[in-house]
């Protein structure tokens, strides 16, 4: 009897731990859907932005002028050489697979691949949401500042203090690069680590951005591209927050489902073995009653 009550409790017990699973995947689908709508919005002003940027940038030759005239977020400083900021945006919650795990080995192979070229590099990193606080110390990073609890689907405004952290911080280092994981499709994600400071003008686009209609630029073309670049900073910090969020979502949904898949089959498992359990106690049982007759 006690064998069939055990297996009765798993039974229950899976099948709670299949609905609760279930829940949190139509919850996930959910947010997933919202997160996405946001990014392509943003994705548009961004691409919009990147698009500006690039043909002040050739129409006004300001690719031939010399690097201490340019916009500082256009310059690698020299001076700070030996200095990188990671800026590295992970999950806010668990249950989302190996998103988080994929990442840090990704900024794992960043970290190598640069101290393979020059040892006396120095890494500093900016965390953001609970996750990034997890980060194994074994990977050296000083770290700078601490963002949590940045809200589902959050406006440009609520992530602005970390966009101007990056550039007031920009003077100190080399480069700036952002780590998070990125949303492809659902469910498809994939880590990327890539720099965001100084900004790379597109090249080899050149005539197509100097056939187009030309821009008329007051004061001048340095400040008003100092400008644009600040806010493309902050589109560009605010589309990887985004995107993360979509890729928590996506991974958190499959993640879920096939855990309610997995649930699913346990409890046929279990039932299929309580039945025989159940049907060798009653063909016992039989044979007893028999017998003493």
């Amino acid at each position: 009897m006690s064998t069939l009550l055990n297996i009765q409790n798993k039974i229950r017990a899976t099948k709670n731990t299949g609905q609760l699973t279930k829940a949190l995947e139509m919850i996930s689908v959910t947010k997933q859907k919202k997160a996405r709508e946001y990014l392509i919005f943003n994705s548009a002003i961004r691409d919009g932005i990147r698009k500006i940027i690039n043909q002040l940038y050739f129409q006004e030759k300001l690719n031939n002028l010399d690097n201490e005239i340019l916009p500082k977020y256009f310059r690698k400083n020299t001076e700070s050489s030996k200095k990188h900021l990671i800026l590295l945006i992970m999950s806010q919650r668990g249950l989302c697979g190996s998103i988080n795990t994929l990442l840090i080995q990704k900024l794992i192979n960043y970290k190598e691949n640069i101290l393979s070229k020059n040892k006396n590099i120095k890494f500093d990193i900016i965390k953001v949401n609970k996750y990034a606080q997890k980060i194994s110390r074994s990977l050296n990073y000083n770290i700078v500042a601490y963002f949590d609890n940045i809200n589902d689907l959050p406006s440009i405004e609520d992530t602005l203090p970390i966009s101007d952290l990056v550039k007031k911080l920009y003077d100190e280092y080399e480069t700036i690069h952002i780590a998070y994981t990125q949303f492809v499709k659902p469910g498809q994600t994939t880590p990327v680590v890539r720099p965001i400071l100084p900004i790379n003008v597109s090249t080899g686009w050149e005539e197509n951005y100097l056939s187009s209609t030309p821009y008329i630029i007051e004061p001048n073309p340095i400040t008003v591209l100092e400008e644009i670049a600040r806010l493309y900073i902050d589109l560009e910090i605010y589309y990887a927050i985004l995107t993360s969020q979509a890729s928590e979502h996506t991974s958190r949904m499959i993640a879920m489902k096939k855990a309610s898949d997995n649930a699913k089959n346990l409890v046929k498992t279990l039932t299929l073995l309580y039945n025989k359990e159940r049907q060798a106690k009653i063909t016992k049982q039989t044979i007893e009653i028999t017998s003493s007759i």
